[in-house]
This record gives C-alpha cells, sequence and structure tokens, in this order.
C-alpha cells in the first residue's frame, strides 16, 4: 500500500508528462508541414528564377546563331557543291535546332516549376487559414539568411506550472481538422482528446488508463 502511494505522484507526473509531449510533438509537425510546403513553394520559385535567367543568355545565343546560319547559308548558296561551305552550314544549322530544343525543354521545366510553386503557395495560404484559429504564427528575426521570420505557438497559453494544459473545447475541435485525417499526426488526435477538468468528456479523457 505504502509502495502505491509513493508510485502513485510519479505515474501522474509521466501521465502529464507525456500529455505534455503530445502538445509540442502536434504543434512540431504542423509546423513541419506548413514548412515543408513553404519550402517546396521558395525551392520552385528560386529555380523558376534561375531558369528564367538561363533562358535569357539560351534566346540570346539563339539569335546569334540565327545570324550566324543566315550567313553561312548565303555563302553556300552562292557557292554551288562548295563542301567546305555546305559542312559549315549544316554545322551551325545543328547548333541552333539543339539549341532550340534545349530552350523548349527548359520552358516545360519553367511553365512546370510556376504551377508547382502556385499550387504549394495557394496550399500553404490554405492550411494558413485553418492554423490561426488554433495557432498564433508571429514575426520574429529570421534566425539565418534565407531563414523564416516567423515562429509557430498555440494561441493557448501554457501556465509554467499547470501539469496538464488542455486546449479550450473549440480549438481542440479545430484542431482535428487543421489536416486531413489521413496525414494527422496521432499525438495531435492524443493532444485534442485532453479536456479540463469540469469540461465534457474531461473525466474520461484525463484519467491514467
Amino acid at each position: 500500500m505504502a509502495l502505491s502511494l509513493v508510485l502513485l505522484p510519479q505515474l501522474v507526473f509521466a501521465a502529464s508528462r507525456l500529455r505534455n509531449d503530445w502538445r509540442e510533438e502536434c504543434r512540431s509537425a504542423i509546423s513541419g508541414q506548413y514548412l515543408a510546403i513553404m519550402d517546396a513553394s521558395r525551392q520552385d520559385q528560386e529555380f523558376a528564377k534561375a531558369l528564367g535567367k538561363s533562358l535569357g543568355t539560351m534566346r540570346k545565343r539563339r539569335a546569334e546563331r540565327q545570324r550566324d546560319y543566315e550567313h553561312a547559308k548565303a555563302i553556300a548558296q552562292g557557292q554551288e557543291f562548295d563542301i567546305v561551305a555546305e559542312e559549315a552550314r549544316d554545322k551551325v544549322f545543328f547548333e541552333l535546332k539543339t539549341l532550340e530544343e534545349e530552350i523548349a525543354r527548359n520552358d516545360e521545366l519553367l511553365v512546370a516549376a510556376l504551377a508547382r510553386a502556385k499550387d504549394n503557395t495557394q496550399a500553404a495560404d490554405r492550411l494558413r487559414e485553418r492554423m490561426v484559429k488554433v495557432f498564433n504564427i508571429k514575426k520574429i528575426p529570421a534566425s539565418h539568411e534565407g531563414g523564416y521570420n516567423f515562429a509557430i505557438e498555440y494561441l493557448a497559453k501554457c501556465p509554467v506550472y499547470q501539469i496538464l494544459c488542455p486546449l479550450p473545447v473549440e480549438q481542440a475541435k479545430v484542431l482535428l481538422e487543421v489536416l486531413p485525417k489521413d496525414q494527422l499526426p496521432v499525438a495531435c488526435t492524443r493532444y485534442a482528446q485532453i479536456r479540463a477538468p469540469g469540461a465534457p468528456g474531461g473525466s474520461k479523457d484525463n484519467d491514467l488508463r
């Protein structure tokens, strides 16, 4: 009996710590999903920017090779059966054709990258609209170049000495809808089930079983 009385506070502390771990694990997982979408959008935007610059250079080269081809073509036409002139013309034509094919491929890559960036930006915006009902996305100085200038915290604060830190009932319901069910971390489901003493479901969800 005495041993049980000694172990009970430890069990309560362990269970409470697990629930607080659910709180942080859930926040971290949803933040990670949001940042992953933001990162994907940023990477595609940067890729599209670099690709656009490269395409500009290639188009200048194409214009130059087009002029070279017209010149080589005129020479070959002016000198019938001149093998050297015809080979020079064909060489420039092949280079021009290769360059045009490369431009076409890169144009397709650019369109695809811009489309992905747009889709991910819209996905991040939709996720953010759901998140702000439970989380505070506050601005902070970026920790490093290229880093994000915001931090994600719960709207409902957790007092330092409070063992359990359940969300308000309405926020707990919204938390379950922040991500699709098949993407919602188990920690979020567990945390959303915690209820303050006296709240609906509290006695059932907060026991040590």
